[in-house]
């Protein structure tokens, strides 16, 4: 991560004005590739952003930028995937009800440390999509978004498997699970 933009989250000024808000908002969102859940806490703070929204600074506000400095400042900020290291890469993917996330790291299984972090929620069609069919969007969504970061690197999917042994008990003749 670039330490000027970790400088930059660290020294924002609570209660700041909209114009500083929307600089730390640019910074959080191109961090938030970076680091798991930075962007559902900012989402607390842009509800101030817009030109006709009220400036109301709560401490719910407050909660979230201390959160955002934490999650920033922690060490569980991902660590550059290493196309040369001869760590076991994985990749892990799991589809829920609303959406699927996903993220591949390096490292001895049990102590893997997170290089990549995917959310995407689900459109209206996706939504009615079995789990089985979910968990294997997940996997999908995921190599189509990072294939060139996983191009020429073996990777095992580490996923929960549960939906998917009900694909493999009856017979499937959707097209969509054909492709």
């Amino acid at each position: 991560m670039d330490p000027k933009k970790r400088k930059k989250v660290l020294n924002f000024k609570v209660h700041s004005n909209r114009r500083a808000l929307r600089g730390i908002l640019g910074v959080v969102i191109f961090l938030s590739k970076f680091c798991p859940e930075l962007a559902s806490w900012s989402s607390t703070l842009s509800e101030l952003q817009g030109e006709n929204a009220p400036w109301r600074w709560t401490d719910t506000h407050t909660m979230a930028v201390e959160k955002i400095k934490e999650l920033v400042n922690s060490p569980q900020i991902l660590n550059p995937w290493n196309h040369f290291s001869e760590e076991p890469k994985y990749l892990v993917c799991d589809g829920r009800d609303i959406g699927l996330g996903s993220w591949n790291g390096q490292g001895k299984l049990g102590s893997i440390r997170p290089c990549r972090f995917h959310y995407q929620t689900f459109s209206p069609a996706q939504l009615k999509y079995p789990s089985y069919q979910k968990e294997f969007l997940a996997i999908v969504d995921y190599l189509k978004s990072f294939e060139a970061q996983l191009r020429d690197n073996k990777f095992t999917v580490l996923m929960d498997h549960q939906p998917l042994l009900s694909f493999l008990r009856p017979r499937q003749t959707s097209q969509k699970l054909a492709r």
